[in-house]
C-alpha cells in the first residue's frame, strides 16, 4: 500500500512538469537512424525525473567515434561531439535502443522499494546505462533529500533483475530470487584397510528409508512448512 502511494506521488510530480520524460521516451526524439547506435544514456539530479537527458551514440564518421545528442524541456536541444561523460566511444560499447527493455520510471520504482525497504527516502536520483560486458545495466545512484548518497542500484537493463544494491542493506522482499538448492555430494565408503582376518560379525539388517517429503523440504527451505 506504502509503495503504491509512492507511486502515485511519483506520477503526480511527473504530472505537474509537463517537460518531463522517461529515457526512451526521450530517446524516441533522436534522429531515427541513431537508436541502434546508442552507447550510454547519463542524467543526473532526477526528482525522480531529471531536466536533460544524455544519450551517447557511436558514430564512426567521428574520430573518437563520440556523439552526445542532448534532450530537455520535452524537445532535442543539442547535438555535439563532446560529452563530459566519455572522450570516445568504441563500437564494442554499443547497447542498442533494442536491448532496453527496462525504462527509467520502472528503474526508479524499483530503487524506491529498496530506499523504502530500507527506511529512508529518495531525495534525488543520478541514471546512468552502459555495457558492462555484454550485459546492459542501468546504474542508479540514490541520494537522499539532504543530498548525502544512500545507496547505488544496479539493474539488469533488458530483464530487469537486480544485480547489485550497494548501501541497500534491506532488500525488499520478492526482488532478489533465492539460490538455488544444491544437492549435497553422495558419500562414499572408505576403502577398508587390509587386516589380518577375523571372524566377520553377522551384519545387522539394513533399515529401508521412507520417502523424501521434496515439498516439506522446500516450504522449509523457501520460509517454513505450511
Amino acid at each position: 500500500m506504502r509503495f503504491a502511494i509512492l507511486l502515485l506521488c511519483l506520477a503526480a510530480r511527473l504530472a505537474s512538469a509537463q517537460e518531463a520524460l522517461t529515457a526512451l521516451d526521450a530517446l524516441k526524439l533522436l534522429p531515427k537512424d541513431v537508436a541502434k547506435k546508442l552507447a550510454r544514456i547519463e542524467a543526473r539530479d532526477g526528482t525522480p525525473w531529471p531536466q536533460r537527458w544524455y544519450f551517447l551514440v557511436f558514430d564512426a564518421a567521428e574520430p573518437r567515434g563520440l556523439r552526445e545528442f542532448v534532450v530537455a524541456e520535452g524537445k532535442l536541444a543539442a547535438s555535439r561531439t563532446l560529452s563530459q561523460f566519455a572522450d570516445e566511444l568504441k563500437p564494442a560499447e554499443v547497447v542498442g535502443s533494442s536491448a532496453i527493455h527496462i525504462n527509467s520510471d520502472e528503474a526508479v520504482g524499483i530503487a524506491a522499494q529498496f530506499a523504502m525497504a530500507n527506511h529512508t527516502r529518495l531525495g534525488t536520483v543520478n541514471y546512468e546505462l552502459c555495457k558492462t560486458n555484454t550485459t546492459p545495466i542501468w546504474r542508479l545512484t540514490c541520494l537522499n533529500p539532504d543530498g548525502d548518497e544512500i545507496g547505488v542500484l544496479a539493474l539488469h537493463a533488458t530483464k530487469g533483475t537486480v544485480l547489485s544494491h550497494e548501501g541497500f542493506e534491506i532488500i525488499p522482499e520478492g526482488r532478489i530470487a533465492a539460490p538455488p538448492i544444491v544437492a549435497a555430494p553422495r558419500a562414499t565408503t572408505p576403502r577398508p584397510v587390509a587386516k589380518p582376518p577375523t571372524p566377520a560379525p553377522t551384519p545387522a539388517p539394513k533399515a529401508k528409508s521412507g520417502p523424501i517429503d521434496v515439498g516439506h523440504s522446500l516450504r522449509k527451505f523457501f520460509g517454513g512448512a505450511q
